[in-house]
């Protein structure tokens, strides 16, 4: 009976142990990625003084080139798409093994600390993302059992790695090249690539809109966080004060519509200071920074909660000084509370509803206490040219007597505010 207790113990260890190095080895045999081309690079230079951790919004706000040469540092973007907490962790974690930076530049944002269902129970795409980029380690391990503990939905999705042949078919170097990474659809539409290898959003449209948004269960405020992500938050801090590290962390901001829809705000911002002041770290919300600073321009955008190009460079240029400088007073750089920034909003979005009545109703998104004019224009069939038919003026809407019995094809609003410098644009098909 002993001897076969220990005959079946012993199978389970060595199955343990088959798993385990099949988990961690088909590293060499997954999926290429920009995160993975990116730690590889990490590895080989070594040496790093700045390290970004986080999400998309991480890896698009940021230029490194531009810390180089501003603080004559050598920083490296670690952001990949979707990044949750737990993901961070361990890319910080196998990032550390070979670098030990000054600074730590880590992205908090909203939705990816939400305790709803969507990111740590549903959705897992980020994770098994991050664990073919990440180097075979027993960090690597301990993180991957403990991930498809807390998060069964992954074990049925990664509990077999799926290994590709097409690294021995195309020649290892070339499948996991960086230009094999960006000869891709996505990145040849989406993005751009800076002179040091940071991957940019191309530019938006200028001054574009939105129209009326609204928010699903992803994106919605849910009112606490998920304990899996501030669990590893905790560990990243950890982690920072063993290595000596100041672990400093940001918020690059939303467009003002994306803010305004989502609702709550303030309240989101607060459990992120909570976290920055308990653990005595720098937090800069670029969602509160004053014009004067960062002017959040449209063209800072390439679509509602990712900068532009242009606004990477803004806003790293911003980050840059508060690096050098550490104010002790961030009252130049940043609105106190939501209060402050939302009267100082400028006209965020547009768009036109049909009322029962009949009536187009104008409507925008705009800071508080603000004036808001409009002007109506139309476009006759088949005609590309705009007439006026009323004036800016404080009336939102349209009778049915104003548009109705004309050539009339489509109506357009433009909506500003009586002291701001925006025009939103909104249109309505008749």
């Amino acid at each position: 009976m002993r001897a076969s207790i220990l005959r079946a113990f012993s199978f389970i260890c060595v199955l343990c142990m088959v798993y385990t190095l099949y988990f961690n080895y088909s590293y060499y045999l997954s999926s290429n990625s920009f995160l993975r081309c990116t730690l590889n690079e990490a590895h080989e230079n070594r040496n790093y003084d700045i390290c970004f951790i986080g999400p998309s919004t991480a890896y698009g706000s940021f230029v490194t080139e531009q810390f180089d040469e501003a603080l004559n540092v050598k920083s490296i973007n670690l952001g990949s798409d979707g990044q949750l907490p737990c993901d961070s962790y361990i890319i910080l974690k196998d990032f550390l093994s070979t670098s030990k930076p000054k600074y730590v530049i880590m992205d908090v944002w909203y939705q990816y600390y939400m305790n709803n269902n969507i990111y740590y129970k549903k959705n897992t795409n980020s994770t098994e993302k991050t664990l073919t980029a990440i180097r075979p380690s027993l960090a690597k391990t301990i993180f991957g059992f403990d991930m498809c503990i807390r998060r069964p939905q992954l074990w049925r999705t990664f509990a077999l790695p799926k290994i590709k042949f097409d690294p021995l078919i195309q020649g290892y170097e070339k499948y996991y090249s960086w230009e094999s990474c960006v000869d891709s659809y996505q990145y040849k539409n989406q993005y751009y690539i800076s002179e040091s290898g940071t991957r940019l959003y191309k530019d938006g449209m200028g001054n574009w809109n939105y129209g009326k948004m609204s928010m699903d269960s992803e994106t919605t405020w849910q009112g606490s966080y998920s304990s899996i992500a501030t669990d590893y938050f905790n560990k990243i801090v950890r982690l920072c004060r063993q290595n000596d590290i100041e672990l400093i962390l940001v918020t690059p901001g939303a467009d003002d519509a994306y803010v305004l829809t989502m609702g709550h705000y303030e309240e989101a911002h607060a459990i992120f200071q909570k976290l920055a002041d308990d653990n005595g770290l720098r937090y800069y919300d670029f969602t509160y920074a004053r014009p004067e600073v960062f002017a959040r321009a449209d063209s800072y955008y390439h679509n509602s909660s990712h900068m532009s190009s242009e606004g990477a460079h803004a806003l790293t240029n911003l980050m840059i000084e508060l690096l050098k400088e550490n104010p002790s007073d961030l009252t130049p750089y940043f609105y106190s509370s939501y209060e402050e920034y939302y009267a100082n909003v400028d006209i965020a979005n547009a768009w036109i509803d049909k009322a029962a009545n009949g009536n187009l109703t104008a409507n925008g998104l705009y800071g508080m206490d603000s004036e808001p004019e409009y002007c109506f224009l139309s476009r006759n069939r088949g005609s590309n040219e705009w007439n006026v038919i009323a004036n800016y003026s404080g009336k939102n809407y349209l009778e049915p007597s104003e548009y109705s019995g004309h050539d009339y094809e489509e109506i357009q609003v433009n909506i500003r505010l009586k002291y701001g410098s925006k025009v939103k644009k909104a249109y309505f098909k008749l």
